[in-house]
């Protein structure tokens, strides 16, 4: 199973994708084996919650509960939270309190037009090595 991420990158002004993860996962795919995936993926890229707006999936029942599950764990937490604060409305986390699933079936022809016919896409990072974590993987 791969993750990956788009983001916006403010100083050059262009929307990438990246692969942030490859993980193998024995039989049977469960929920709970790729929720363990994606969170040892965000945790390992030091991504929080507050910093993934939407996940993008196909329609498989194990994804979906993955992500139901990655989304009431993310809740649990905070209502266990020690200091029993929630922001306040209006301040940054407000209205991410739910996340956002969206399917892969959903997307239009147009949207898979812009992708090459080899399925290749040309990323234009930034050559600063050292402050820039999305690297270009060597095939």
């Amino acid at each position: 199973m791969d993750v990956s991420a788009c983001f916006y990158h403010p100083p050059g002004g262009q929307v990438h994708h990246a692969l942030l993860n490859l993980h193998r996962i024995e039989h049977p795919n469960t929920g709970e084996a790729i929720a363990r995936c994606i969170d040892e993926t965000l945790n390992a890229w030091d991504i929080g919650e507050d910093e993934v707006l939407l996940i993008v999936t196909d329609d498989g029942s194990n994804i979906l509960k993955a992500v139901r599950l990655l989304r009431d764990r993310s809740q649990e937490q905070r209502e266990e939270s020690t200091d029993g604060s929630r922001g306040q409305p209006g301040d940054a986390r407000d209205g991410l309190d739910e996340l956002s699933i969206e399917s892969e079936s959903e997307e239009t022809d147009e949207e898979e037009e812009e992708i090459g016919e080899t399925g290749d896409i040309e990323l234009d990072l930034p050559d600063d090595v050292e402050n820039n974590r999305f690297q270009r993987m060597p095939l």
